[in-house]
């Protein structure tokens, strides 16, 4: 902050500006250095043009370091890309030994004929690529049923008029039975 101050307070400056320029015979400024300066970025690229046309321009002063290493560059990476299997659907006595291989509680044939009969394509319209991971993910989707646990038996009133010895009751407004009030534990 302080230079400037003192540069614009200062009497020279415009004679320091002006001293940066020349004045040609039409009477306009011009910068020596600026000249100079676009002269040389000129020069450098037409030496570029010019060499860009050359196919060995840089073989006289370079050589060549690597020495053919990988001559047809672009052609080698392709190569030695392992290529793909294609996917090929498993048999139903396939999926069977796999289901009885992990202890699995997925019936092997729903699994297969979901698939075959879809010719292999998952419900979000992409083919199955590995069968046995189609298959696992369908294990932890449908986890298998609990066994009940130690249910309490419940007896039922044989004298109910309710229930009439059942345990459950018609609940009206609704398809499904219900406990009766009856039930007691044995």
């Amino acid at each position: 902050m302080f230079e400037l101050k003192q540069i614009c307070e200062e009497s020279t400056l415009t004679e320091r500006l002006l001293s940066k320029f020349k004045i040609d015979d039409k009477g306009n400024y011009y910068n020596l250095r600026l000249e100079e300066e676009v002269l040389k970025r000129s020069k450098y690229n037409q030496s570029r043009r010019k060499n860009l046309h050359m196919d060995t321009h840089m073989d006289g002063h370079m050589g060549n370091v690597n020495g053919n290493a990988n001559e047809n560059g672009n052609k080698d990476k392709k190569n030695n890309k392992p290529k793909k299997k294609r996917f090929t659907p498993p048999s139903l006595e396939q999926v069977k030994e796999y289901c009885k291989e992990r202890k699995s509680h997925i019936d092997p044939e729903t699994f297969w004929n979901t698939y075959e009969s879809s010719d292999w394509i998952k419900a979000n319209g992409l083919p199955v690529k590995n069968w046995k991971a189609t298959l696992v993910t369908w294990e932890k989707r449908n986890p298998a049923p609990k066994p009940a646990q130690d249910a309490r038996k419940m007896s039922a009133d044989p004298h109910c008029e309710a229930c009439h010895g059942t345990g459950e009751v018609f609940a009206q407004g609704t398809s499904k039975n219900v406990p009766c009030w009856c039930l007691k534990e044995k």
